[in-house]
């Protein structure tokens, strides 16, 4: 039996941690305007729950932990952010759509966010409001482009490029790991 170092180190059921200070890049990101209540709804090791803003109250739940499970979470909150799994991605989106009053968040895989999910999303009233394609940590391993999304029901319908509302002159950002974010 034999097994190369990189399968030992990979989880068994596929959760791809989000590093600690990409995380808080990620969520700075994000205008909590008339935000009272955060949710990370796959919490894993808590590096988006706690890049969470203190003034807000901030809740966690888990996919399989004991921190209980998303799909029997039925709470309104303002803002949803996460790395969330890959499989059974539409019925997540869905859910999300329910509980999220002001917006959510995303990380995913560029090959996620297809049209029929965009229109899943747009029908709950939410509009993409920025992408930041993520220049993937090694541990991840991955092979595919992944971006944070950020919807939010009173955004533009714009897709924010750079901080500037003007695509023509935008630049897509890179989140490269490096002090100050990087583009």
């Amino acid at each position: 039996m034999s097994s190369s170092l990189n399968e030992s180190k990979i989880d068994p059921h596929h959760r791809f941690y989000t590093p600690s200070a990409l995380a808080r890049s990620l969520v700075e990101r994000i205008g909590f305007e008339g935000a009272q209540v955060v949710l990370d709804p796959c919490s894993g090791q808590g590096a988006f729950y706690r890049a969470f803003p203190a003034d807000l109250e901030r809740l966690e739940c888990e996919i399989d932990l004991d921190k209980g499970d998303f799909y029997d979470f039925d709470r309104k909150v303002s803002w949803i952010i996460s790395n969330p799994p890959f499989e059974d991605l539409t019925k997540w989106i869905e859910h999300t759509c329910r509980l999220a009053q002001l917006g959510f968040a995303y990380l995913l895989p560029t090959y996620a966010v297809s049209a029929s999910r965009l229109r899943i999303i747009e029908s709950w009233g939410f509009r993409c409001s920025q992408m930041t394609l993520i220049d993937n940590p090694k541990e991840w391993n991955l092979g595919f482009p992944m971006a944070f999304y950020i919807f939010s029901k009173n955004g533009p319908r714009t897709i924010r490029l750079n901080g500037k509302m003007e695509p023509t002159q935008s630049t897509l950002e890179l989140w490269t790991g490096n002090e100050g974010g990087g583009v």
